[in-house]
């Protein structure tokens, strides 16, 4: 079991089947040499508890090493045909005239089981071999995505769908331009982009390692492995990257754009993140008037920049929460965010509910529904959007609703005032409602700044200084412990709370009152 935990965890296989073949060649040689009864007795159990899990590891790494399918169907078979000859040749080998230690067959077997060490042996170093030949002829493929994967080249860094044809251009470089999209697909193991799953001994030993002791939160992508690879920290289900950009004061989409592809490409590449999100209204700018974000807002039908920035996500695989002005019938405009996955998918367009003040209620219309809660590896997600997350009921509703993780991309001006709100509120958000938050806001000067990623237990897991974007990941099991004694939502009495939700007591705000950041 531990094996198939392992090995099924990191997707590493060869470096089990070299142990379990290595503790099998040790209990033959005890055989062997031995005539004490209980040692035998011992040696043989254990030569029996080594053989199975090293043959149930041999089908996994046939599997994820052989492609396209009936040429691994046909080596499964082949293997499984050799396996199962077994009972016939230990009647040959184990003959009754060299009882009672059997040195013949216990010899041969040991014979066999050295052979297939040093077979795994050659054929692990080939791989890695292989896979390094492929690198320098095509650059350097990452392990995060099998359908979608960085390659980086001396040149310059793309994607390529590994399981697909790819672009005309990468046709070209792999040799690939008169063959069709079935032929490509068809060359399994021997595409260009295909790499073995091949790692040290040391570190599965590391990983291994780290899974069996306690895990911290990390705040940062962790370096690669020295092939292009960046590793998750284990346990982890979701890289969240936050990007704090500056707000636009002239309605430039395209600058915007821009940034968003260079930050996609940073967070994917870098740091393999699978989620990013950007400030509000980063597309636009804030604070800008009705006839500048109005331009804006139609230059992004016009020039369809979600579509273009759906494929951004997909050429990057990361998913990406997207905040710009919405127009809809060519004069209503909304403060939106579009939440896209990493196949380009459209998984929620969130319109902010909750206007600030005056100057966002006179440009914007507000929208009349919550996030819905939506699905990335796993982990449910809802959006708000800078002045939501200040009513503590639009969290408490999605978490409600099964959020686990809130997006809040803001514009928060510099003030003491909302230094309470990105110090204070949002730590507080997270902590009574036991979600990770993730707070993007827009930088200094204009705004505050302070954009940070909370944990369930209201502490940061990193937050923005030098580098504007922040990553950290998603540890489910590491917050079990800490809100066991403060499960709020079991403990509520939502009978006592109904006023919250009658309009009876809907407060009125005097005509002169001004809303003010001071």
């Amino acid at each position: 079991m531990t094996t198939a935990y392992f090995s099924d965890r990191y997707t590493r296989r060869a470096i089990f089947i070299m142990f379990w073949l290595i503790v099998v060649i040790i209990r033959f040689i005890m055989l062997i040499a031995s005539q004490n009864l209980n040692v035998k007795y011992f040696a043989v159990f254990l030569t029996a508890g080594g053989i199975s899990p090293c043959m149930a590891t041999c089908i996994a790494f046939i599997s994820c090493n052989i492609s396209p399918h009936t040429k691994r169907a046909t080596a499964l078979a082949f293997m499984l045909s050799v396996g199962n000859s077994g009972g016939a040749i230990s009647g040959q080998i184990y003959r009754s005239q060299d009882g009672p230690r059997f040195i013949l067959g216990h010899a041969i077997n040991l014979g066999f089981c050295v052979l297939g060490l040093i077979s795994v042996i050659i054929l692990f170093i080939s791989l890695r071999l292989e896979n390094r030949r492929r690198d320098r002829l095509y650059g350097v493929v990452s392990s995060r995505n099998r359908k979608i994967s960085v390659i980086t080249t001396e040149l310059k860094k793309e994607v390529v769908d590994v399981c697909g044809i790819g672009s005309e251009e990468d046709r070209r470089k792999w040799g690939y331009e008169h063959m069709s999209e079935e032929e490509i697909r068809d060359l399994g193991d021997k595409h260009a982009t295909w790499r073995s799953p091949t790692k040290s001994v040391l570190h599965i030993a590391k990983l291994i390692r780290g899974e069996l002791t306690a895990l911290t939160d990390i705040q940062i992508a962790v370096p690669d492995d020295g092939y292009g690879r960046v590793e998750h920290n284990e346990g982890s289900i979701l890289r969240v990257a936050v990007y704090e950009g500056v707000s636009l004061t002239d309605g430039n989409v395209a600058l915007s754009v821009a940034e968003v592809e260079s930050q996609a490409k940073r967070a994917s590449q870098e740091h393999s993140a699978h989620l990013l999100i950007f400030p509000e209204l980063f597309l636009s700018g804030y604070g800008l008037s009705r006839e500048v974000t109005l331009s804006a807002a139609r230059y992004i039908i016009q020039e369809k920049v979600i579509a273009h920035l759906r494929n951004v996500a997909r050429h990057y695989s990361i998913a990406l929460l997207i905040c710009y002005p919405e127009l809809v019938d060519d004069e209503k405009i909304y403060n939106s965010a579009t939440l896209i996955n990493e196949h380009g998918d459209i998984l929620l367009t969130y319109r902010k509910t909750h206007l600030w003040a005056n100057e966002e209620r006179e440009l914007f219309i507000e929208g009349e529904q919550l996030s819905p809660v939506v699905e990335i590896r796993s982990i449910r997600v809802a959006v708000m959007i800078c002045y939501d997350l200040e009513m503590c009921e639009v969290a408490r509703c999605l978490t409600l609703s099964g959020a686990q993780l809130l997006l809040v991309p803001t514009a928060l001006a510099t003030s003491l005032s909302n230094e309470n709100i990105a110090r204070l509120m949002v730590r507080t958000r997270a902590f009574e409602n036991h979600v990770w938050l993730a707070y993007a806001n827009l930088a200094p000067p204009q705004f505050i700044g302070q954009s940070r990623i909370v944990g369930p237990d209201g502490n940061e897991l990193c937050r923005v200084d030098k580098d504007q974007l922040i990553v950290a990941d998603i540890i489910p099991k590491n917050y079990v412990s800490a809100v066991q004694g403060t499960p709020y939502l079991a403990d509520r009495r939502p009978l006592l709370y109904t006023s919250i939700s009658d309009p009876t007591y809907h407060v009125k705000l005097p005509i002169d009152y001004k809303y003010t950041d001071d």
